[in-house]
């Protein structure tokens, strides 16, 4: 009778487990797009570098759509989004908006 009741426990901690596994994996994959993120940073002041000041600030005005920049789920490539012919649309994952804050904001 003891080795049932052991059993059925161990079935009922087991089964707990397993339900904790799939929102597990997710938390893994969501840290590594943290870091990932986290590590962009240069790469985007590097794309930003290489368009030119004037381009940025014409394309990231006050009011308008801004700059769109994608990005490969490494994170190493940063290219503005309508000329990133070296990303194809499946390989795309992270989108990045560029904006300026408008004249009248304080914290600008």
């Amino acid at each position: 009778m003891e080795v049932i009741i052991a059993l059925a426990v161990f079935g009922f901690v087991v089964t707990g487990l397993m339900a904790f596994l799939p929102w597990a994996i997710d938390g893994k994959a969501n840290i590594k797009d943290f870091n990932t993120a986290c590590a962009m940073p240069d790469a985007i002041q590097i794309e930003l570098e290489r368009l030119g000041f004037n381009a940025v600030e014409d394309a990231t005005s006050p009011g308008g759509e801004g700059l769109f920049l994608v990005v490969r789920r490494d994170g190493v490539n940063v290219q503005a989004e309508l000329a990133a012919t070296d990303i194809p649309e499946s390989e795309r994952y992270f989108l990045i908006r560029c904006l300026q804050f408008s004249y009248s904001n304080r914290l600008a």
